[in-house]
């Protein structure tokens, strides 16, 4: 009972605190979209390889998107003979490295939220002065 008294004192619908909140939430979600997207676009094939390559292809049905994979990284689409140079030496050659394991997940292009959200703040407590 007692906090929603103080929530009372603190919150009382000034257009700072909804504006606040309306860029927290809209960057919260844009950031999230953004994330599934390159999820989607870069790693999901590189992720479905990869767990592929561990099963050493056992029982395993191939999708367009891990084969162009394998062909593109590997030379070779064919899981018996990737599973026989896994069998050799228990490592895989690849022609060319997945470039989404060599690089870092790009920044955010909402880096500005804290600042912006400290703004609506500060020019929400010389409004309350």
């Amino acid at each position: 009972m007692e906090i929603a008294k103080v929530l009372n004192i603190i919150w009382h619908s000034e257009p700072f605190h909804w504006a606040t909140a309306f860029v927290l939430v809209v960057a919260i979600i844009i950031e999230l979209h953004t994330l599934w997207q390159y999820w989607l676009s870069e790693c999901g094939a590189t992720e479905a390889s990869i767990k592929i390559l561990m099963k050493k292809g056992k029982n395993v049905k191939l999708s367009n998107e891990v084969r162009n994979w394998l062909k593109k990284h590997l030379g070779t689409d064919d899981l018996s003979i990737i599973s026989q140079q896994a069998q050799k030496d228990g490592e895989f050659v690849l022609i060319k490295y997945p470039s989404v394991l060599a690089r870092p997940i790009p920044r955010s292009s909402l880096r500005f939220v804290t600042t912006l959200c400290t703004a609506i703040g500060l020019l929400g407590t010389f409004y309350g002065i």
